[in-house]
């Protein structure tokens, strides 16, 4: 990363200028609109830092060996936020497998799950489970409150903050925790 910002300090004044003020909306978007913990958002702005890097090392006056290895540390610094995205993913397919695994024999209509980031995951591998993101358990118990019929069987994955004060429906390391219908706050 230290490497790219030296090399982006290196370019023309004046393309530094034109990339910000092109990069500074979507910037703005991205911090305040976006979920920066999902690195797909800042891909726009990794293409001009890319742009901005390029040009500053063709202003590099040292060896050529040297610039090349510049090059190879930028290359691989902006293809390790890819890498990182990729494994989280994989993780998230393994998780995705047990969770589904789990809900081998329950009825998907007296089933509902709760899941967090796993959401889209499970319901693209099973869409006839009712599957639904939640960010933490007040937020579960804002939607089963609205709801007017909720199901009989409430499971919470791990991923919704708060998860674990509930209580564990099997194994050492839960992936899944039962929600009491007896729990109308926390």
């Amino acid at each position: 990363l230290l490497v790219c910002l030296a090399l982006m300090a290196r370019a023309p004044r004046d393309l530094r200028r034109a990339a910000v003020w092109a990069a500074l909306p979507y910037a703005l978007y991205a911090l305040f609109v976006q979920n920066l913990a999902h690195p797909r958002h800042l891909l726009p702005l990794v293409l001009v830092g890319g742009l901005l890097a390029g040009q500053g090392l063709g202003r590099l006056r040292v060896r050529p060996r040297l610039r090349w290895l510049a090059a190879a540390a930028a290359v691989c610094t902006l293809a390790s936020g890819g890498v990182r995205h990729f494994a989280r993913r994989a993780a998230h397919g393994r998780t995705a497998d047990q969770v589904l695994a789990l809900l081998e024999g329950c009825d998907p209509l007296a089933t509902r799950l709760y899941a967090g980031l796993l959401a889209r995951p499970l319901r693209e591998r099973r869409p006839e489970l009712d599957v639904r993101p939640a960010r933490d358990l007040e937020h579960v118990a804002r939607l089963l409150a609205a709801d007017p019929a909720p199901p009989a069987w409430i499971l919470i994955s791990p991923e919704v903050v708060g998860a674990e004060r509930l209580e564990p429906v099997c194994g050492p390391e839960p992936l899944l925790y039962r929600w009491d219908r007896g729990r109308a706050g926390l």
